[in-house]
């Protein structure tokens, strides 16, 4: 479905974005 195809885009989109802010959080604190 749409919401199954938006997770895909959501979560491989996403990866270099989480590890990003994972950079950031683990530089912050």
């Amino acid at each position: 479905k749409v919401c199954r195809i938006v997770d895909a885009v959501r979560t491989h989109s996403g990866f270099a974005w989480k590890s990003r802010m994972l950079a950031v959080e683990s530089f912050m604190y």
